[in-house]
């Protein structure tokens, strides 16, 4: 094998030249060298990324890149060597952030006992980050042709994929990350730390056959619960929600959610704290993480006892570390550095019950104990709709929930021959998808249409979505007439969300925001958005709610939002950026007096006690990492 011959640059700005000469001292003599940020007063950091990896020296194998605010490990140098001597073909990360999904893959990491694992789907955390010399060249002429005014470390994961080079990450995380001002406009994310951190790693070896690659990777950011799923057979990755992640899993709801009850009932001290500190969504969002992440985590030649996999755990300080970085992390833009500290303690013993609950139950699964969780339903349903991928985000997600879905894309010329063609479908969901300026009297028949084919198909429950904006062709009164099938007549809105295609004013704005380009808005429309995950939820409930019967119901629970108001949003949660506001022409807004009429008079409503889960920033965040991180179409 050749030898590993490792050279190091910093990618320095001026104003932090001090800072980024403590780091060189800090390092073995000789071995960091100052790349300088060509253009300090432009907020790119892509630039001196590129500079600093076109650095490589001829002698050098290896080439290890730091941003100016890290902090290394003891003997951080020969750690990095002996890692790339074990894994001499792979980009490996010396860092992940606390409420990232690198962050999340190296808890399973620390749980299992790991040395390493395998990078989930989302950027590469560039603060401290070694690639094979020539890898580390091949970034600059990339960037020039794909950075497209991403942040680097977007453009990192992109180019490592392109490469076909797989990113490893040290467990324990090697270097954390310094309380600077960020650079990049990044400050209003919150303090940024590591996820598991170890000062002195010691003389632990570098193996390969010690690495972690899940399949699932649990993370907790901006206060919620969430999963990467890798599928298996297909090549794609999604994030979701805990309403999703816990049927696809095999979580019990029901006692997960006992058992938070129970662990705040036994102790009241730990109860009153958490209550004083967070709002109970807050809480349970913690306690979901924390309880995936023990029904995921795994120690390596752990054997089948879970009390002696969770008494290996508590004697593990790096476990400990790990653990008691997940509720910071998660909150680190709703709090202040300091206060996330004394939250700290309050935060890992809320986590380590969750953990430990999770594993149990995790435990009790495979021994086949009765759960008390829904019992999956047997319906066959079919979502049929113009929209071929809300049809797949639909079918995709109900069947993650257990629900045997099937997707039926329709052509306006052939609705009656395709519903007619659904025999065997229980529960038939149309989703219609017009414009504000369609006729009434085509939407409407198009409704009686499907309903008419429905009722030859023999299918006993049509839910029929109305997926637009207007108002034109609701009645305004009058009583239900039953009907045969079952009809629940239900008005949602505009649909957004991840895995959502095709033109889109949301997603073209997110995508620029992205980017950290100026948003332009053409136009005065708004829009009754509905985040498709609340789709879900609401088919879900309709699903499971046992007998079918006739209802009509708008759904819309908020007024219309204008491009303006998600523009203030998509600055807020996604990066700061200017907007341009070029009014249309006057006599396009047909959709902002519908939206007011709606608003005014509703139709009238019938059963379904529901409401949307998420929140518009909530719902635009999750739009805005899928594009990044997961669209098929991101590179």
């Amino acid at each position: 094998m050749t030898p590993i011959r490792l050279s190091g640059a910093v990618m320095v700005h001026p104003r932090r030249m001090e800072a980024a000469l403590g780091l060189v001292r800090s390092a073995r003599r000789g071995f960091l060298d100052i790349v300088l940020d060509p253009e300090p007063e432009a907020p790119v950091s892509l630039r001196t990324a590129m500079r600093a990896w076109a650095s490589v020296p001829r002698w050098a194998t290896h080439h290890l890149v730091l941003e100016d605010d890290a902090q290394l490990s003891s003997g951080f140098a020969e750690q990095a060597e002996r890692a790339a001597t074990a894994a001499p073909d792979d980009a490996i990360a010396f860092y992940s952030n606390w409420n990232a999904r690198n962050g999340g893959a190296v808890r399973l990491g620390a749980l299992a006992g790991a040395r390493w694992v395998t990078s989930a789907a989302e950027y590469t955390p560039t603060v401290a980050l070694m690639l094979p010399a020539d890898i580390a060249e091949g970034f600059a002429p990339y960037a020039r042709r794909h950075g497209d005014e991403w942040p680097d470390d977007v453009v990192m994961a992109r180019y490592l994929s392109h490469a076909g080079v797989r990113t490893l990450i040290a467990v324990p995380n090697l270097v954390q990350h310094g309380d600077l001002p960020s650079l990049s406009g990044n400050d209003f994310h919150g303090l940024r730390l590591a996820a598991c951190l170890a000062p002195d790693p010691g003389d632990r070896p570098w193996c390969l056959a010690d690495l972690v690659d899940p399949a699932v990777v649990p993370y907790f950011e901006f206060g919620v619960a969430q999963c990467q799923i890798t599928y298996p057979g297909q090549d794609r990755r999604l994030t979701v929600g805990s309403r999703r992640f816990a049927p696809y899993l095999g979580i019990d709801t029901v006692r997960c959610s006992a058992e938070l009850v129970q662990a705040l009932t036994s102790d009241p001290g730990l109860a009153h704290s958490i209550s004083s500190a967070l709002p109970s969504r807050t809480v349970e969002e913690l306690w979901n993480a924390a309880y995936v992440l023990g029904f995921l985590g795994q120690r390596h030649g752990g054997g089948d006892d879970v009390e002696k996999q969770i008494a290996t755990w508590r004697s593990d300080p790096l476990v400990d570390s790990a653990l008691h970085t997940l509720g910071p992390g998660g909150l680190c833009t709703s709090f202040a550095g300091q206060d996330l500290f004394r939250l700290s303690g309050l935060l890992g013993e809320l986590t380590w019950r969750g953990v430990c609950a999770g594993a149990r139950m995790k435990a009790d699964a495979q021994r086949g104990q009765r759960t008390t969780g829904r019992k999956q339903p047997s319906l066959t349903v079919s979502i049929a709709s113009t929209n071929p991928s809300l049809v797949h985000c639909l079918v995709n997600d109900l069947t993650d929930r257990g629900h045997q879905a099937r997707g039926v894309f329709l052509d306006d010329e052939e609705v009656g021959e395709t519903i007619s063609s659904l025999g065997g479908t229980d529960v038939l969901v149309y989703a219609l998808c017009t414009d504000a300026s369609d006729p009434p009297l085509p939407h409407a028949q198009r409704c009686e249409d499907v309903l008419s084919h429905a009722r030859s198909a023999g299918i006993g429950h049509v839910v029929l979505m109305d997926l637009s904006e207007g108002n034109a062709d609701w009645p305004t009164s009058g009583e239900l007439v039953p009907d045969s099938p079952a009809v629940t007549r239900v008005r949602l809105g505009t649909p957004y969300g991840p895995e959502l295609t095709g033109p889109s004013p949301i997603n073209s704005l997110i995508h620029q925001a992205l980017r950290r380009q100026t948003l332009i808005l053409r136009s005065e429309a708004r829009f009754h958005l509905v985040h498709v995950w609340d789709i879900a939820e609401l088919l879900d409930q309709l699903l499971r709610s046992g007998s079918p019967t006739s209802a009509r119901c708008d759904l819309r629970h908020s007024r219309p939002v204008s491009l303006r108001d998600l523009a203030s949003v998509i600055g807020e949660v996604v990066h700061p950026v200017d907007t341009v506001f070029t009014c249309e022409a006057p006599g396009d807004h047909r959709a902002d007096r519908d939206a007011e009429a709606s608003d005014a008079t509703g139709p009238p409503q019938y059963g379904l006690a529901w409401a949307p889960a998420l929140d518009l920033p909530e719902g635009v965040r999750t739009v805005a990492q899928w594009l990044a991180y997961e669209a098929e179409d991101r590179q």
